[in-house]
Parts: C-alpha cells; sequence; structure tokens
C-alpha cells in the first residue's frame, strides 16, 4: 500500500505548526509549502496548493507575533497574486493585516491602510468578494488604538469616517458600518474621549 501526502495532509501539518507557538513555525510552515509547490510541479495533482494552503501559512506568521510577521504574511498573500490560482480572499487580507497588528510595528497601521485600499481597489476592478467589512476596519481602528501614537486619535476618526464614506456610495452593497467595537477603538485611540460629531454619526 502506497500512501502519499495530499493537500489536506499538507494543511494538517502548517496548522499544526501555527498552533504550536513555536517561534519557528512559520518556517516550517514555509518549507512545507515550497515542497507542496514543487510536487505540484512535477505532477502531483492530489498536491494543489490552494489558497487555504496559503491561509495557512499567513495565520503561522499572524500568530508568530514576530517583528516581520506583517511583513512576511504580506509577501505570502503578493505570491498568492502572483500564480492564477491561489486566489486570495477577504479572510486571507483580514489575517495580513491582523499580521501586522500583532507585529508591534510602529508603520502597522499605514501598511494596513495600503491593504483597505487595495481591497477597495480590487472591489472597483470587478472582485466583489475583497471588499472590506465592519470587522475588517474594526482590525485597524483596534490597532491605532493600541499604537499609544500621539496622532492615534486623529487618524483612527479618520478611518471611521471613510467607513460612513463608504457605506454612504456602496450600501446595500457591503456591511461595513461602524459599530460597538469601531466606536470603542476610536474613543480608545484618543485617551477615552472622541469628539462630539462622529459619536452623533454613529447613532
Amino acid at each position: 500500500l502506497k500512501v502519499r501526502p495530499n493537500q489536506k495532509s499538507y494543511t494538517s501539518v502548517i496548522n499544526a505548526y501555527t498552533k504550536s507557538n513555536s517561534t519557528e513555525a512559520p518556517q516550517h510552515a514555509q518549507r512545507l509549502l515550497d515542497e507542496a509547490w514543487e510536487r505540484y510541479r512535477k505532477g502531483d495533482r492530489d498536491v494543489v496548493p490552494n489558497t487555504i494552503l496559503h491561509d495557512s501559512l499567513i495565520d503561522a506568521w499572524m500568530y508568530s507575533s514576530q517583528d516581520c510577521a506583517g511583513e512576511m504574511a504580506e509577501k505570502v498573500l503578493g505570491t498568492m497574486w502572483e500564480r492564477v490560482n491561489p486566489i486570495p480572499r477577504l479572510k486571507s487580507y483580514c489575517n495580513v493585516m491582523t499580521a501586522w497588528s500583532f507585529s508591534g510595528n510602529p508603520q502597522a497601521p499605514e501598511r494596513m491602510q495600503k491593504l483597505l485600499d487595495e481591497m477597495w481597489q480590487r472591489y472597483e476592478e470587478g472582485d466583489k468578494s475583497l471588499a472590506p467589512d465592519t470587522h475588517t476596519y474594526n482590525i485597524l481602528l483596534e490597532t491605532w488604538r493600541k499604537s499609544k501614537r500621539k496622532d492615534a486619535g486623529q487618524k483612527a476618526e479618520k478611518v471611521m469616517w471613510e467607513m460612513w464614506e463608504k457605506v454612504a456610495k456602496h450600501h446595500p452593497k457591503v456591511d461595513m458600518c461602524p459599530n460597538e467595537k469601531s466606536v470603542d477603538a476610536v474613543s480608545g485611540a484618543w485617551g477615552g474621549a472622541i469628539p462630539d460629531q462622529p459619536m452623533q454619526l454613529a447613532e
């Protein structure tokens, strides 16, 4: 009986590394993904490096909390777009943003905003599955809240204004109205209090 690993096998092992809390988990996951691609190129159609497999590698970087986690997770996302398949999905982008958030990089919010802008660009070009939702924006808002930067309140408020502008433009095509978590994050970014006008908009 000849037993060979398939796509599900690789995904399961990468997920196991992700949950191991090992500092080397992302590197092991990358090695396995590279191996899967090599087997696929050699004709093994049981090992198709699909979106889920790449998302698992992004998860490994996300949970690693390494300083380079955001950059490396974003690199995986870029690799996905360079190939015909796999196709990144909303979850792919959200987890790359979370990897930036967990990394503690002071430039994380700006890098996350660029990812949001890219998602909207692809949405406008026809990929409606990549429309950012409330959860997507809340990842960025929470990152501004915990950044403790002097401009955090102003920047977070600007993000929430963008949410309302997008709702006005795309409603009911997108589900991204600010919610209680959004308001709490902006409030926290301001140090506990935000101006009256955005609060009135959120009511």
